[in-house]
């Protein structure tokens, strides 16, 4: 039997959008269909566009008569809503009991709450799992958001609640990052069987691409060998791929971002980044206990996105009466080393953008988009207070000059980095994000506990570094076969203050294991 409800609504207000005659009969034949064993498909991932930024362009744009474009988009946003409470209500009794449920309670985590931003391949998601027979099999190629989004969120809790999530595969073969003929981006591969009682027995298998099967016969020879083996390496012909194996309890516990389980190609730092995430740094046999929190509790106020930015703030030539200090842009050069310096005036276009200047504005930056082959640094700390348009500015609780450079300090250190790139949405290979949210729920130094020698002792180490040339993060670690002094240094003064001291030669080590994971990403 075909499931009931929410098929029936969505489809009477498609009927209702005006169709007739046949159009009308079609939707009726859609709704009287019986429901499928398989379900695979490539769905639109954005937005129903025909017009670019041409006037009369956006949602439904190919539409000429306004009206009915206007009407159409109103029926439209009011399904998505429909939708979009579905899923929350879906996603709460799921989160009931555990370490997540703070993600529908907390206000300034809302927006895990939404689906806008998703674009149009969740709605598809959505629609394949009520037409699809209890039981069956999921198939679909989507961004590789859908892993890691905030806006995809909520699929990841409907795929969790009503299916065992069987086979998730992405592709490290550099500048070959999709499955889909008509994109360059970095996409995923979903299989999924539904499931109404799970067992603490499912398993999801992680399939990291390393290099893509050509054919459809070593396609079936790289699958056979994937599910006949445990071996994390597997290959077939010219293909060549790790498998991540993962438990049904972590992969709920780490509901919030499942790029966590494939965020770099190495299979000892996959192995390492959960201790890492929960405070163990470990190098060779040596290993140190540091506090970390997530952001969200440490922090104050955390900026504007480029959107309140633009409806806040005009950017000006030079400075007039009025104006006030940015740094504008996110260039290599603004990335290159600790400190940075303003380099932009603003004026305020709304009544109290001074205020918010006043609370929001700070010096201490994190950034909302990184290159990783051309960032230099992760975080950085400007000589004077300032707002931005490309980065966060981070203000604290009980805020102090050596605080802010002792979290510059971490963000900047390997491990710093490394939970940022485990925390990361990606768009296409290196080219990677990290929104509002998302840097709110990332693991950081928890600077509130540290004592105060260790704060002084990491300030220090801002105050040596902050103007030293460190070279290109992948170059850092020896991708172009030599490590950066400058990096080892740094590693080393921070694990000192932690109380490890460890041998030279087990750093770099796990530098061999990051360049080469970093190079097999995005290539030298």
């Amino acid at each position: 039997m075909r499931k009931e409800g929410r098929l029936d609504r969505i489809f009477k207000k498609v009927v209702r959008m005006g169709l007739e005659g046949r159009e009308r009969d079609d939707v009726k034949k859609l709704l009287d269909m019986e429901p499928f064993d398989l379900i695979v498909m490539n769905p639109p991932f954005s937005r129903t566009t025909g017009r670019g930024r041409k006037s009369g362009g956006g949602l439904f744009g190919f539409m000429g008569d306004k009206d009915v474009r206007d009407k159409v988009k109103r029926d439209f946003e009011n399904l998505r809503n429909e939708i979009q409470d579905d899923m929350q209500f879906t996603a709460s009794k799921l989160l009931q009991g555990t370490n997540l449920q703070m993600i529908f309670r907390d206000p300034e985590l809302r927006a895990f709450k939404n689906i806008w931003q998703a674009g149009e391949g969740l709605l598809f998601i959505y629609l394949a799992d009520i037409h699809l027979k209890t039981g069956g099999k999921l198939c679909f190629v989507l961004p590789r958001g859908l892993l890691t989004g905030v806006s995809w969120f909520l699929a990841r809790t409907l795929l969790a609640s009503k299916y065992h999530v069987e086979y998730v595969l992405v592709s490290y073969e550099a500048d070959a990052y999709n499955f889909s003929k008509s994109t360059s981006l970095s996409e995923c591969m979903i299989i999924a069987k539904g499931e109404q009682n799970h067992t603490s027995s499912e398993k999801t298998n992680f399939v990291i691409l390393l290099k893509k099967p050509k054919t459809s016969i070593e396609a079936i020879a790289l699958s056979n060998e994937i599910e006949a083996k445990r071996a994390n390496f597997v290959e077939a012909g010219d293909s060549k791929a790790f498998v991540i194996r993962v438990e049904r309890h972590e992969l709920l516990e780490n509901i919030d971002n499942w790029g966590r389980f494939i965020f770099l190609p190495e299979i000892k730092i996959l192995e390492g980044i959960e201790n890492i995430l929960h405070g163990t740094l470990m190098v060779g046999r040596s290993q140190v206990k540091i506090p970390l929190i997530r952001l969200n509790e440490i922090m104050s106020s955390i900026g504007v996105d480029r959107h309140r930015f633009m409806d806040t703030f005009q950017n000006v030539d030079e400075s007039v009466p009025g104006t006030l200090k940015m740094l504008k842009g996110g260039k290599e050069e603004q990335r290159k080393t600790l400190r940075t310096s303003s380099n932009a005036f603003v004026l305020p276009i709304i009544e109290r953008g001074k205020n918010i200047f006043d609370k929001i504005g700070g010096t201490l930056l994190i950034p909302d988009r990184i290159r990783i082959n051309t960032a230099h640094v992760i975080s950085m700390i400007c000589d004077e207070k300032v707002i931005s348009n490309i980065f966060y500015i981070i203000r604290l609780k009980n805020e102090t000059p050596e605080k802010l450079k002792a979290l510059c300090v971490w963000l900047n250190t390997t491990w710093g980095i490394l939970t940022v790139l485990a925390s990361r949405e990606e768009t296409h290979g290196g080219f990677i994000q990290l929104k509002m949210s998302q840097w709110k729920l990332l693991p950081v130094l928890n600077v509130n506990t540290l004592p105060r020698g260790k704060l002084r002792a990491l300030a220090s180490i801002f105050e040596k570094f902050r103007d030293a040339p460190f070279l290109r993060i992948p170059e850092q670690y020896g991708s172009t076969g030599k490590i950066d002094k400058l990096r080892l240094e740094l590693d080393l003064s921070f694990l000192n203050i932690m109380g490890m001291e460890i041998e030279e030669t087990d750093l770099l080590s796990l530098y061999e294991e990051i360049g080469q994971s970093l190079v097999q990403w995005i290539g030298n």
